[in-house]
């Protein structure tokens, strides 16, 4: 069957539906690169204008199925296969009986993607890493959902998770493809039905004995500690100033690259970035959402060797509610407000009482709500300046002003599959690109990240060197600042037009080309296609000096006015605030540099300090959800929208995904409308790793060395 109508009944709507359809249509049975414009106007039956009147380009078309695919395959998969969502089995089955009714529904959209993603893999285009990181967290969530099943007993534990999840996908993308070209002779979905039975044939416990012979077995489980070897040294662009304190860590550099390493919570997060267990096996939610209890691991120790108890967990979130934490700490401001009591139940069992229901609770407390061992800081939390001591698979070993930090392996560590293959762990800071560059070239470093630039096509090019694709990407958008609203400087930001005006002033391909080689898109508003709220109809703003400076004579600032824009080069690179200010300065608005490392941007934009633009980079993995990327600013505080504020608590004190979905878009309708963000672009990230690392095979790994938020373990590799 042809793509499933998806959008509301207007003539405009039906043309446009039409448009995807017939493309979808040329697309799947033949390709992308050889279905023309012509092509598709001859098919859908209507002129070449009327394309290009909802689509600038056959990329355009492309990205909007893509979007649709997300939104309509991978997301209700990945939502409807969350811990909490029953067995691995029963989910196992609901996911067959989804795909069996999406592949009746919309056989040509999903066998697209497929054969786009296979055809795009050879080529640059901006919606071929969109494509890749929809397989990823498709591919990584039925990865956690094998290894749930196999922890029940209920998928094979004589062979590899990644194989068994290979092997589902590989099922199951086979059958489709295959009903695809013949499904005039074979049905659809019976056919997916009936022949599901050797799927779970294969991959389901065998009631007699003898497996399949060579297939890649399930390595077991030993209960001694991993021989370890040497160090890895890690290139990094910024550490910010070192804080080992997690309570005021920010998101960012010490975050990302050694705080969690360190630090543990009671809930963590998966490869894909999916809620899971911590170091609390389980908890509970209550009715009315208020009331959260938790169960600690057993066999939990910090690093000193002092077991985890109740008392160090509550001493651990209730620092959140001091004044002189919330001062200092983003999350501390968000989570403080709402938290009631933390009761200790008994040694192993703690109870979180919330104010209001707050459905990203949870989420906030896998990567920030970490645990340090009361009896060592209470007395004197000087020591967190010199010491850093929590859970997690690593332990600090030192630090060298804000340059470098050590860490070693723990040994020790409770989940003894995810013992690190190395002895130390060795972060250093190289903020000029180059510099990251040369060091990795020369062996100094043997593991470094790069945002777009010239070295990652260097590098891909480079037999010593192997080139991963992160399942992130990284949002450029400017963030108006309104604090002072009488000061000159603040005040023409409080006018539409002056917003519009700025960003119709950035030349943002030119940037993207410059200062990220290419790697990534123009953002049209503030969501990645697939993630919620995304609107595939918006296009960005058009570069247009001239109508930018009508917008501000409209607006009264005719003879222009000065201008900070604030940044923080451990987010976005220097040059690309240069270029930024010079392209606003050529419109009248002078623009006045402001840097500053991350800890101190975030304290500043906490204090209302700063007055004017700030220019903002950040991470797309919490953009399926509204508590992430841009709205998080407006969560905190650091923007004032009490309509959006409205909408947010909303859906913050609800589980309700409908509701996420409408307040979602609503919101995204606001912003975009008001331009009270502005987004410029969406950089493509990479790590290149050494030959070292490839020598110790420490990729994929389900346990990589790096957080969460970089954990490049089940990411693509960059073919050459």
């Amino acid at each position: 069957m042809a793509l499933q109508s998806l959008t509301a009944d207007s003539k405009s709507h039906r043309t446009r539906n039409r448009i995807l359809q017939v493309s979808a249509h040329l697309f799947s049975n033949g390709s992308f690169s050889g279905t023309s414009i012509d092509d598709i106007s001859k098919a859908a039956n209507v002129t070449k204008g009327a394309i290009y009147g909802h689509f600038s380009s056959k990329i355009d078309i492309l990205h909007d199925l893509v979007g649709v695919f997300g939104n309509k395959f991978v997301n209700p998969i990945i939502a409807d296969l969350a811990p909490e969502n029953g067995s691995a089995l029963s989910k196992f089955e609901r996911m067959l009986e989804f795909i069996a009714e999406f592949t009746e529904r919309n056989i040509e959209l999903y066998s697209l993607a497929i054969i786009v993603s296979i055809e795009l893999k050879e080529k640059q285009t901006s919606v071929g890493p969109v494509l890749e990181g929809l397989f990823a967290d498709y591919r990584q969530c039925l990865e956690d959902l094998v290894e749930e099943g196999q922890s029940q007993g209920c998928f094979r534990i004589d062979l590899d998770s990644a194989f068994l999840t290979e092997t589902i996908i590989a099922w199951i993308e086979g059958v489709v493809l295959h009903i695809h070209r013949n499904r005039e002779l074979i049905g659809e979905v019976d056919f997916f039905r009936n022949s599901a039975h050797l799927l779970r044939q294969t991959i389901q416990p065998h009631s007699t004995p003898g497996y399949p012979k060579g297939l890649p077995a399930k390595a077991a489980r030993n209960n001694t500690a991993p021989k370890l070897v040497g160090t890895l040294n890690v290139g990094c662009p910024s550490l910010g100033n070192l804080d080992l304190d997690p309570s005021i860590t920010p998101s960012g550099g010490p975050y990302e690259y050694f705080t969690s390493l360190i630090y543990e919570g009671l809930t963590a997060k998966t490869n894909n970035n999916r809620l899971t267990a911590g170091i609390a096996e389980k908890w509970t939610v209550s009715a009315g959402g208020r009331s959260l209890t938790f169960s600690l691991r057993k066999g939990v120790r910090f690093h000193n060797g002092m077991a985890l108890t109740a008392e160090d967990v509550k001493y651990s979130i209730e620092r959140v509610l001091r004044p002189d934490v919330i001062f200092n700490s983003t999350v501390a401001a968000e989570i403080a407000p709402n938290l009631q009591s933390v009761e200790i139940v008994d040694d192993r069992v703690i109870r979180i009482n919330l104010k209001n229901p707050m459905a990203h609770f949870l989420d906030r407390m896998s990567d920030y709500l970490l645990v340090v061992p009361r009896e060592v800081y209470q007395q004197d939390e000087s020591l967190f300046s010199t010491t850093a001591i929590g859970t997690g698979p690593f332990s600090f070993a030192g630090k060298s002003g804000t340059e470098q930090i050590l860490l070693e392996a723990n040994q020790s560590y409770w989940d003894i599959d995810r013992i690190p293959k190395f002895r130390k762990l060795a972060f250093k800071v190289f903020a000029d690109p180059s510099d990251r560059w040369a060091a990795l070239k020369t062996g100094e470093i043997d593991f470094a990240r790069f945002d777009g630039t010239p070295f990652v096509r260097q590098a891909i090019g480079d037999p010593k060197l192997t080139v991963f694709r992160t399942k992130d990407s990284w949002n450029i958008y400017l963030i108006p600042l309104p604090n002072f609203p009488a000061d000159p400087m603040t005040a023409p930001l409080f006018d539409a037009r002056v917003r519009k005006a700025i960003i119709m002033a950035i030349d943002r391909q030119s940037l993207l080309d410059r200062i990220w080689s290419g790697f990534g898109f123009v953002l049209p508003t503030l969501r990645r296609p697939g993630s919620r709220g995304f609107n595939p109809n918006r296009k960005p703003l058009a570069f247009d000096p001239a109508a930018a400076r009508d917008l501000l004579a409209d607006a009264g600032y005719g003879a222009g006015f000065a201008m900070d824009l604030h940044y923080s080069p451990g987010w976005v690179p220097t040059p690309a605030a240069e270029k930024i200010g010079g392209m606003l300065t050529e419109i009248g608005v002078e623009t006045t540099l402001r840097s500053y490392n991350t800890k101190e941007v975030l304290g500043k934009l906490m204090r209302k300090e700063l007055k004017g633009l700030f220019l903002n980079g950040q991470n797309t993995l919490h953009d399926d959800e509204l508590w992430g990327g841009p709205y998080w600013y407006t969560s905190i505080g650091v923007t004032r929208a009490p309509i959006i504020e409205r909408l947010l608590r909303e859906a913050y004190q609800t589980h309700d995904k409908n509701i996420w979905d409408a307040r979602a878009k609503e919101i995204e309708r606001i912003y975009w409308k008001e331009q009270s963000f502005m987004p410029i672009a969406t950089i493509d990230t990479f790590g290149v790793a050494g030959p070292k690392l490839k020598e110790w095979s420490t990729y994929p790994q389900k346990a990589s060395f790096m957080s969460p938020v970089m954990d490049y373990s089940g990411v693509k590799l960059i073919s050459r």
